[in-house]
């Protein structure tokens, strides 16, 4: 089986270069689209939590009015 760079060794030095500020750009780009998920992705988990707290405070406001109906019944 053949080296996976092995194709790069009859490359001249301009292809190389060439190759190189292509590589450099490709991880820049994946690097800020990273980025650019991760906040997306704290963002969200923010409002799922924020909506978690929401619905755990409206649960405890529907208990306690079960519980005040009962206690007059």
């Amino acid at each position: 089986m053949a080296a996976p760079l092995a194709g790069f060794t009859r490359c001249g030095q301009k292809d190389l270069r060439s190759v190189l500020c292509k590589l450099k750009i490709l991880s820049a780009v994946v690097s800020e689209e990273k980025e650019v998920t991760e906040e997306r992705l704290k963002a969200e988990q923010e409002s799922f939590e924020k909506k978690i707290r929401q619905l755990e405070e409206q649960n405890e406001l529907i208990v306690k009015e079960r519980e005040d109906i009962l206690f007059f019944v």
